[in-house]
């Protein structure tokens, strides 16, 4: 059927292993959404660059829009150790997002 976002049962009484299964699954959706936008920008930015055909206005803003979107996959990149960092000082446990 398929992966679920929601673990089964009554989220009021989710133990500590299903609220990491939820957690997981939002993780991978943000995750997935945050990249798939930050590639089509940096699509969107290339082609604004290279149909600039000397347009300095243009061509800067193009290339304005990769580099905005090259420091957002580092971010996302880094926001898996943050993430991480963030469960283990909460929890007081190692993040395992593995359901």
């Amino acid at each position: 059927m398929g992966n679920k976002i929601l673990p089964s049962g009554n989220p009021a009484g989710w133990d500590f292993a299903q609220v990491t299964i939820f957690l997981h699954n939002i993780w991978g959706i943000l995750t997935g959404v945050a990249s798939t936008v930050a590639v089509i920008f940096i699509i969107l930015g290339a082609y604004k660059y290279f149909t600039a055909y000397g347009n300095e206005k243009t061509a800067e803003e193009g290339k304005g829009t990769i580099i905005t979107a090259v420091i957002g996959v580092i971010l996302i990149i880094l926001s898996q150790f943050i993430v991480n960092w963030a469960w283990q000082f909460v929890s007081g446990s190692a993040a395992n997002f593995n359901p």
